[in-house]
């Protein structure tokens, strides 16, 4: 058990540090080719989905605290979808976005013009904040490729934040191995 918990830490490590070189790479040169960050992260994904698969396929008989099967099935399945086609999913969640940015700013500006006749209430600045989301949203639809970028930077801060969080409860469950063996056990 020692030996599967010491190929989970180092593996996870490995794959953690391996993440947030990417995650650098997002957040420094957005402007990269969107196909290479989407190649880069869909390999990665592939990875850790194939990764956590192996580790569920080889703890059959133990309880793991979390469903490795699936969490690797999906990130192996949204892998191999960014290979297919890196762009088009980042243009299309900013699309997604835009569209999302559109209706709130509009439901903003239907509220504003609501509380037009209530004395004291600050509708012409929901009217023009409703108005402006508008605009930003229509922007994101029409030119998503902007958006593609800054959706880049966030998810390599993400990336590179969950990874951190990731290197530290390996270096923690490896140092507390005999623990984390023993509460294996007792479930």
């Amino acid at each position: 058990m020692e030996q599967i918990i010491k190929r989970i830490t180092y593996s996870g490590i490995a794959l953690s540090v391996i993440a947030i070189i990417i995650g650098l790479v997002m957040v420094i040169r957005p402007e990269m080719s969107l196909v290479t960050v989407g190649t880069i992260v869909g390999v990665y994904l592939l990875a850790h989905g194939l990764e956590l698969m192996i580790v569920a396929i080889g703890n059959r008989g133990y309880y793991v605290p979390y469903n490795a099967a699936v969490q690797g099935a999906i990130s192996f399945i949204l892998g191999l979808l960014l290979l297919k086609n890196p762009v088009s999913l980042l243009i299309l969640i900013s699309i997604v976005i835009g569209i999302w940015v559109v209706i709130t700013g509009v439901d903003h500006a239907k509220l504003a013009l609501s509380l037009k006749n209530v004395e004291g209430a600050p509708w012409m600045i929901l009217l023009l904040l409703g108005g402006i989301d508008i605009i930003i949203g229509f922007y994101i639809t029409m030119v998503p490729e902007i958006a593609s970028l800054s959706i880049t930077v966030c998810g390599g801060i993400v990336i590179i934040v969950h990874s951190i969080i990731n290197i530290s409860n390996m270096i923690l469950m490896k140092k507390n191995s005999k623990k984390v063996e023993e509460l294996i056990k007792e479930l």
